[in-house]
């Protein structure tokens, strides 16, 4: 997708599968979740538990978006 941006976050245990699904769930935009060579609806708890979650995961968003979905996970990112 065009203007797409991304953000590397980690969500190892299933509380923070669910917190994360909670949030993405509560926007009315798009989030994906991308991990190797599978992208999932980020707001589908099964489609994030289909993912390895071992893993720092990349979500995906249109960029109009950023700033919300930068406030909303900041909890889950990851810190390069």
């Amino acid at each position: 997708m065009k203007n797409e941006r991304t953000m590397i976050v980690l969500i190892d245990d299933i509380n923070k599968v669910k917190r994360l699904t909670n949030i993405a769930m509560s926007l009315p935009f798009y989030v994906d979740a991308v991990s190797e060579r599978w992208r999932v609806d980020a707001k589908s708890l099964m489609g994030l538990l289909s993912l390895d979650i071992s893993q720092p995961i990349e979500l995906r968003f249109d960029a109009e978006n950023e700033d919300r979905i930068k406030f909303a996970f900041s909890g889950f990112e990851v810190k390069e």
